[in-house]
């Protein structure tokens, strides 16, 4: 398996493997390609540009589900009969 990787203004924006080589494309090892967990990602390299270290960006916050109008009037239901001491 070959294992690539772009950088865009410095930094590792997408990553790809596949079983056949591309020529022309950034490869990677396969180490530092599973530590891509998060785009983009920040990077080291060496003299000969080989990438030494990665960063990965914060994993994203998950958006909270909508609440729903059934919930909504489940929770003002509640809170009238907590008013009413029921």
């Amino acid at each position: 398996m070959f294992y690539y990787m772009g950088v865009i203004n410095n930094k590792i924006t997408w990553k790809m493997s596949t079983p056949v080589e591309q020529p022309g494309l950034q490869e990677v090892s396969e180490d530092i390609y599973n530590q891509l967990t998060y785009l983009p990602a920040d990077f080291t390299r060496d003299d000969d540009w080989n990438i030494l270290t990665v960063t990965p960006a914060e994993p994203p916050v998950p958006e909270p589900e909508p609440v729903t109008t059934e919930d909504r009037l489940t929770a003002v239901e509640a809170a009238i009969l907590d008013l009413m001491g029921v």
